[in-house]
């Protein structure tokens, strides 16, 4: 999982926006309850200007860790 995570990180600083949520994606595959991978899906989505999408990650994120 951290392997995926990293890589996402990695592809997201370079804007590389489908890479980064690939990576995030497969991470999830992994480790379904990590609140900080549906946190910087969310973000990815943003940088893509697609806010549904990105509130729904939001909102799991937060179920997740409510703090």
């Amino acid at each position: 999982m951290e392997e995926f995570k990293k890589k996402g990180n990695d592809f997201y600083i370079n804007e590389s926006y489908e890479d980064a949520l690939y990576c995030y994606k497969e991470a999830i595959k992994l480790s379904p309850d990590n609140h900080i991978l549906y946190s910087n899906i969310s973000a990815v989505y943003i940088r893509k200007k697609n806010y549904d999408e990105a509130l729904k990650n939001a909102i799991k994120s937060t179920k997740l860790m409510p703090s």
